[in-house]
């Protein structure tokens, strides 16, 4: 009887600390969003050199070469063509220009808008 107290006792123990373990990476994330936000605050309108690093459904998630910020291009915020995501190949193409924008592709944004209370960068790509 003991050993399955302990057992349970020490699942339970395991469970709490993975909830806190998970609690603390949230707030580590959220703080480095925080602090990049505040870095990009005063960027806006300059132009960079980034990466794709994330396509989502609703855009590219992009990695400033030069200041290490991540920031969302949204599909709406891409001229020039109406562009689909395609999540199998992780990439985005223009419906008419079939033009394709992939996971790794370097590219040119533009700093849009900086909201450190919601911390978000939103980004415009640009074509140089």
């Amino acid at each position: 009887m003991k050993k399955n107290k302990e057992k349970r006792s020490l699942q339970e123990m395991c469970e709490y600390l993975s909830k806190k373990e998970i609690v603390a990476q949230k707030a580590s994330r959220d703080s480095i969003k925080y602090k990049q936000c505040e870095f990009m605050e005063d960027k806006i309108g300059k132009v960079y050199k980034a990466v794709v690093v994330s396509v989502v459904k609703y855009g590219l998630f992009v990695e400033i070469k030069e200041t290490n910020c991540e920031g969302l291009i949204r599909l709406s915020d891409i001229d020039g063509d109406t562009f689909v995501v395609d999540e199998t190949n992780h990439c985005v193409k223009g419906f008419n220009t079939g033009e394709i924008i992939r996971l790794g592709d370097d590219v040119n944004i533009v700093v849009k808008s900086v909201d450190i209370e919601k911390k978000n960068i939103d980004l415009t790509l640009i074509r140089l």
